[in-house]
């Protein structure tokens, strides 16, 4: 089974199986959320944006027509303290005037909901008529959002959570069944408060079940269950949750109280650069950043703390047990943002977020008994057991990416520009009426695109003579001799026999493939190049990836050797990693050239020290180091992707496989430690 997009899951097979023969569920994603307008955040918006779920995720998360639209603006009230008295009526009004306003937005989709509406789908055959049901099947929105859409009371309600009954006291358990929430117990809630003979009857029964009495306006399109449809975010839920708010600071406070934050600070200036992962000069003094710097420390922040965890494993053992945490929280982050899943890595996910929540208890257990400074920090709150229903949530609507809030956030920069031309005066009509046009100014640039497109001749360019099945190579440099490249390598004794090694992977070829002998001299021509792309196919979606590697002595003030996963066996699926030393190609025919690599190989290895190879084992970090053979020449073809390695700093030669550089190297290496 594979869970991807939203008609890939089980809330729209449910949806498509009680509409008659020939109607179609036309599929909304609704974001609604605050967002700050003004530079100093005095004058904030509340925009409303949907996504049409019938379109794939490249479409509607994208900025162009297809993309998240704005649909409705929502009313920011001020509750005058002297009229409404306490914050339990405050938050109550706040939530009767969102849900009247909702209730007008989704007025025009909530009677088609009930009646169907026919529309011409233009396929590549002929125009064909069809009825569509409109409904809403996710809520992308934070939890304080989620709180405001389900009617619930928030992190202060005796019931926190806005899908189940859970009790306040217990969000930190896993593993536990609570009863879901449902439309038809609330309403049988609402009913019996309604009815109650007396003011503190009625409250005493709706603060019980944690909710508000008031009508939710999505009740009124047909086939949306509102809490079906509120749906994880990672966003705010992990990035800026569990890790930026909680496990990032906990971490930080552990550091600077062993006085270690230079060093921190000197490891990530020392990680390699790699792409789409930002290279930190320093991260210890980042209070507040957006989600994709926080991902970006959390994929690195074991790797530039492990040694020190090592150093303090005794005398300050509370590092070492927040970094087993930390490590139980990525594996369940990077699981969590699978693009695509399968019955396997849901059973994975469940596993990861068990052993998360087991380690959180652990170390709050450890915590409470330790003899330090820290401040005691509970772990009891919502967020903790939104994870609860991830896995339920992805099996209903798909990943993760069909429900985050991220696509959302991001428009709102398109909000922010436009206020910016405003006169800062009745702002909010000003800002829907130029969305509209920007709208307008898309299409017609989508149109103008089609068509030159269509126009477009078909380039017959011949292929390029350095591309080489799934490599690419360039920034080539003037040939030059193999007697002068023997002589650049003479300094290192691990970069001689590069001859010999050379000319027996030639005659291998030319022997294997029936080809003429070719005879490898000092003034065979070699051409280097200091540039490689390496297209895969990712484990995670089957997609083609491409990793840029680069293998230059100066590449932005700094020389740069990237590594290499690649294959050492013909017949299974096995593999190492080495680290570039000298891309080049070989012409050894009129029409056939050979691309190599020239690499430093390392393996595999167990340090000497227990205490190292158990916290190798509880972080899950592989670590490999510099194999005490010569370099190799390797066919370039058998590299299988680039490989991002981090200094172990313990050891010199010692590396660690960064297995967070994305999802298919963590599942890469995930299958190692299976």
């Amino acid at each position: 089974r594979f869970y991807d997009e939203p008609w890939t899951a089980d809330r729209w097979w449910a949806i498509q199986s009680t509409l008659d023969i020939g109607e179609k569920p036309l599929c909304f994603s609704i974001y609604a959320d605050k967002t700050k307008l003004s530079t100093f955040g005095h004058i904030k918006g509340y925009p409303v944006v949907a996504r049409c779920l019938n379109l794939p995720v490249h479409i509607r998360n994208g900025r162009g027509p297809g993309g998240g639209r704005l649909i409705g603006w929502l009313p920011i009230i001020q509750v005058p303290t002297d009229l409404v008295t306490g914050p339990t009526h405050q938050a109550q009004l706040k939530r009767l005037v969102w849900h009247l306003a909702f209730e007008k937005i989704i007025a025009s989709i909530a009677e088609r909901s009930h009646t169907g509406e026919r529309m011409m789908w233009h396929s590549p055959n002929a125009p064909q008529s069809i009825k569509v049901r409109p409904t809403i099947l996710i809520l992308s929105a934070d939890y304080e959002e989620q709180a405001i859409m389900s009617l619930t009371r928030g992190v202060n309600g005796l019931q926190p959570c806005p899908k189940c009954h859970v009790s306040r006291d217990d969000l930190m358990e896993y593993g536990e069944v609570y009863a879901a929430r449902s439309y038809t117990k609330t309403q049988s809630v609402l009913a019996k408060a309604r009815s109650a003979r007396t003011v503190k009857d009625r409250d005493a029964l709706l603060t019980e079940c944690g909710i508000y009495n008031i009508d939710n306006a999505l009740a009124q399109v047909f086939l949306s269950d509102l809490y079906d449809s509120l749906s994880f975010d990672p966003l705010h839920t992990l990035d800026l949750g569990l890790w930026g708010y909680h496990l990032w600071e906990e971490l930080k406070t552990v550091i600077k109280e062993i006085k270690q934050t230079q060093v921190v600070n000197e490891h990530c200036d020392a990680m390699p650069m790699w792409r789409n992962l930002t290279h930190w000069k320093q991260i210890m003094n980042i209070d507040f950043s957006d989600s994709t710097k926080f991902d970006d420390i959390s994929r690195i922040i074991l790797f530039v703390t492990q040694d020190i965890a090592l150093a303090y494993a005794e005398k300050f053992p509370r590092l070492y047990e927040l970094l087993k945490c930390i490590r139980a929280y990525i594996n369940m982050k990077r699981y969590a943002a699978l693009e695509v899943h399968t019955t396997e890595t849901l059973d994975a996910l469940e596993a990861t977020i068990n052993k998360y929540a087991h380690m959180i208890q652990q170390y709050q257990a450890f915590a409470e008994n330790a003899n330090d400074d820290i401040p005691f920090k509970s772990w009891n709150f919502p967020k903790q057991h939104l994870i609860h229903h991830l896995v339920d949530d992805i099996k209903a609507k798909g990943v993760t990416h069909n429900s985050n809030t991220k696509p959302g956030e991001e428009g709102n920069s398109r909000l922010k520009k436009i206020y910016r031309t405003t006169n800062f005066k009745n702002t909010d009509e000003q800002i829907l009426k130029k969305d509209h046009l920007s709208l307008i100014a898309d299409l017609i640039d989508m149109h103008v695109t089609h068509y030159e497109a269509s126009k477009a001749e078909v380039s017959q360019t011949k292929q390029p003579t350095t591309e080489f099945e799934h490599i690419y190579l360039g920034a080539a440099l003037p040939p030059c001799t193999l007697e002068e490249l023997q002589a650049r390598f003479a300094s290192d004794p691990q970069l001689r026999g590069f001859k010999s090694q050379l000319a027996e992977r030639i005659n291998t070829y030319t022997r294997t493939h029936n080809k003429p002998a070719f005879s490898l001299t000092d003034a065979t021509l070699i051409i280097e190049y200091r540039y490689t792309k390496a297209n895969y196919t990712s484990i995670v979606d089957w997609r083609i990836a491409t990793d840029y590697l680069r293998c230059t002595p100066e590449w932005n003030g700094n020389p740069r050797y990237d590594h290499v996963m690649f294959k050492t066996s013909d017949t299974d699926d096995s593999f190492s990693f080495g680290q570039m030393i000298f891309a080049f190609t070989v012409k050894i025919s009129p029409k056939e050239v050979l691309p190599y690599l020239f690499i430093r190989p390392f393996e595999r290895y167990k340090p000497i020290s227990q205490l190292r190879q158990q916290m190798d084992k509880d972080l899950e970090l592989l670590r490999v180091h510099e194999a005490s053979r010569l370099c190799e020449v390797i066919p370039f073809l058998s590299v299988i992707r680039g490989t991002l390695l981090a200094p172990a700093h313990d050891v010199t030669s010692d590396r660690f496989v960064v297995d967070t550089s994305d999802s298919d190297m963590f599942l890469h290496i995930q299958s190692l430690w299976s």
